[in-house]
């Protein structure tokens, strides 16, 4: 496990999941990664949500998340999908995966990844985003996400 630290000091409140690897950041290297989403042409940002609403909280889980908030970076709009894997008995992250993928997302923020789920994604290109902070809403990430 990589700890990147920088003038900001420690940070465990977001990191990414890159090749398997977890790579924690800095508040001041976590505003950078922010700034190269906002400063990408056009992209899709999918955040596990407990509701249907920006009010909603972020899900911690990846595959049995109730609702997956489907952010716009050029539209800036969000729009709230039901995950067709939440009921799966089996394979419930592969299936949420198939389903994020054909909504053409590039990035994915939630609390956590299952270990098949981190290989998919990854061959698939789609970068994870895990946030560390339970309580935020899917409000308060697309802000984070707008402002910078």
């Amino acid at each position: 496990m990589k700890n990147l630290t920088g003038p900001a000091g420690s940070c465990n409140d977001i990191f990414f999941i890159f090749a398997n690897e977890h790579l924690f950041f800095t508040d001041e290297i976590i505003l950078i990664i922010f700034n190269s989403i906002k400063n990408t042409k056009q992209m899709k940002i999918a955040i596990t949500a407990t509701g249907q609403t920006i009010k909603s909280k972020m899900d911690n889980r990846f595959g049995r998340c109730s609702f997956f908030a489907i952010y716009d970076t050029e539209l800036k709009q969000t729009e709230f999908l039901s995950n067709p894997g939440q009921a799966s008995n089996e394979g419930a992250g592969p299936a949420s995966v198939q389903f994020i993928a054909s909504q053409g997302v590039h990035r994915i923020i939630s609390g956590e990844f299952g270990g098949k789920v981190k290989d998919i994604l990854s061959g698939l290109n789609i970068q994870m985003i895990i946030h560390g902070k339970n309580d935020i809403t899917i409000e308060e990430i697309v802000n984070q996400i707008s402002r910078n």
